[in-house]
């Protein structure tokens, strides 16, 4: 399993290798709350977002009270909840789950261990 952070939608080349690997990706409804929001001010409907993620077989899993604790945890180490609060519950998934988190922002998330951060391009290559 492996989490992915909202920003690596913006890779057609990524989407298009998820689709065809065996991984089993999620979102947590934290990234898919700014995928919404981004994919409404575009225009577009929230169904097309549904059917996208569909497509690539990924699934979006609730925050849990669980992950919520880990996230606080992991402020409270670090930097300002205020500013980063999403990554810290993003991050808590990923560690709650035991896999890696794919994202762009590798520097937001300094505080996981290296062999469960990675870019998109890094993880396609293992």
């Amino acid at each position: 399993m492996i989490v992915l952070d909202t920003n690596v939608f913006s890779d057609a080349y990524f989407c298009k290798w998820l689709a065809k690997s065996n991984h089993e990706a999620i979102v947590s409804s934290i990234s898919y709350t700014e995928l919404a929001y981004h994919y409404l001010k575009r225009g577009k409907d929230i169904d097309y977002l549904d059917s996208f993620l569909q497509s690539l077989g990924i699934k979006v899993i609730e925050y849990t009270h669980e992950q919520a604790k880990i996230a606080a945890k992991l402020a409270t180490k670090r930097w300002d909840f205020r500013k980063n609060a999403r990554d810290y519950m993003i991050a808590s998934i990923a560690i709650k789950e035991d896999c890696p988190l794919i994202t762009y922002n590798v520097n937001n998330f300094t505080f996981l261990p290296k062999n469960k951060l990675f870019t998109p391009e890094e993880f396609m290559k293992k």
